[in-house]
């Protein structure tokens, strides 16, 4: 382990606004961790729908989730999501704290 591991956790934030790149998505937090990168998603607009994909419980041991609520319910979705707590679901708040925390930042 290097001495900047030890000082600062590297960290990776993804905003996901699309349902189209799961794959994608679950390959990068791969990656990171394999590098022991933290990673933290918020979901927002059409990126929630990726709850309802089959693949969705891998990201559950690979990033901190976040789920936009406005755009959970605008798209008729109702809690429980497997690896989804009550706190888990949030404002847009969440994601300015994200960018803000994250020293990288992708969105999809």
């Amino acid at each position: 382990m290097y001495i900047e591991d030890i000082i600062m956790k590297k960290t990776l934030g993804i905003l996901v606004t699309s349902n189209n790149h799961l794959d994608k998505i679950l390959g990068i937090c791969k990656a990171a961790v394999h590098k022991n990168i933290e990673v933290h998603m918020f979901l927002t607009h059409l990126g929630v729908m990726i709850t309802q994909n089959n693949r969705f419980h891998e990201l559950e041991s690979l990033a901190s989730i976040s789920i936009c609520n406005v755009s959970f319910s605008k798209y008729g979705l109702k809690p429980p999501i497997p690896g989804i707590k009550k706190k888990d679901y949030a404002t847009q708040s969440r994601n300015a704290i994200m960018l803000e925390d994250c020293q990288r930042y992708i969105v999809f």
